[in-house]
């Protein structure tokens, strides 16, 4: 089968991986959310000083139990609906791009594949276009998932959500952090696709492992944990640009762009401000990319395609 064969079902292949592990993943990814606005823009010693309401998740464990106590199951699961709106657009747009672009670059299976610089692109272009595509359910998603405990919730539903956003800022509103998104999606895409690609094919080359779940894993695995080191100073970012809304500041928003968020960021919290929700990052990202690539590997085999 040529690379033009099963173009469109890998998209919807792709799509369908990542939306599985969902139901498992949304929780983690709540307390990550939580625990990456939390104490914004306060440095250490503000932190210190105003323990009580600046720490209300003192970690992941505890902010786990402290959702589920305050908010229920449902608490967990917040941002569920846009979550899957969002995989179904970010992760088909960047599977299915991903080989055909690697195609554009010059690979041929015949003479040994693409180096993995051009890997890096491919993966990098095909992520960042699903990501700019899939922002409005995005920024849903954020701004459903950060909200705490309230009386009187923001949004009743996803698609009041969307409709009150697209009224109160309009289209700009729905499009906020396109910019760090797509970064985001640049750098998490550029690692996570050539990554799983290369650790592979590395091991399939050098005859340690052969073609099967136990490389789907492994490969999927060493992608994950490249992932949550590469990206998450551009996850906080994200995260606070997409959950500030734009009539709190004179220019538009708290933050005037992606590198002020960046620097200010530094500057109040540390370097570490940045790496805030590192660890449900990374447990979110691992078996969530482990369980994507073992489902894709898995369905492009029933659906006659060759494994990547």
């Amino acid at each position: 089968m040529s690379h033009q064969e099963g173009f469109w079902q890998k998209f919807v292949l792709g799509g369908v991986a990542c939306m599985v592990p969902l139901p498992v993943m949304n929780p983690i990814e709540v307390v990550k959310i939580r625990l990456q606005v939390q104490g914004e823009m306060m440095n250490n010693k503000m932190m210190m000083m105003n323990n009580n309401t600046a720490r209300h998740y003192r970690g992941f464990g505890h902010g786990i139990l402290t959702i589920a106590s305050e908010e229920g199951v449902r608490g967990l699961y917040k941002g569920f609906t846009p979550a899957l709106m969002r995989e179904g657009v970010y992760a088909s747009t960047r599977a299915g791009l991903y080989e055909p672009v690697k195609y554009l670059l010059g690979e041929d299976s015949s003479t040994g594949g693409l180096p993995f610089y051009k890997k890096l692109v491919a993966g990098a272009m095909a992520g960042g276009l699903g990501a700019a595509v899939a922002t409005p359910s995005d920024v849903v998603k954020v701004q459903m998932q950060a909200e705490g405990p309230v009386p009187s919730p923001r949004y009743r539903n996803t698609f009041h959500a969307f409709s009150t956003i697209w009224k109160s800022e309009g289209i700009r509103g729905l499009y906020k952090g396109i910019v760090p998104t797509t970064q985001r999606a640049f750098v998490i895409s550029a690692a996570m696709m050539p990554s799983y690609d290369q650790t592979k094919h590395f091991l399939l080359d050098h005859g340690w492992v052969q073609e099967g779940p136990l490389i789907h894993v492994i490969s999927g695995l060493t992608a994950g944990f490249v992932m949550a080191a590469a990206t998450n100073p551009v996850d906080v970012v994200k995260t606070r640009i997409m959950n500030q809304h734009l009539h709190h500041h004179p220019s538009g928003g708290r933050y005037l762009s992606s590198w002020d968020c960046f620097t200010r960021t530094i500057k109040a919290e540390g370097i570490m401000g940045l790496y805030k929700g590192f660890v449900p990052s990374f447990l979110r990202l691992g078996p969530h990319t482990l369980l994507s690539f073992v489902v894709y590997e898995y369905l492009r085999r029933l659906s006659g395609l060759k494994p990547m």
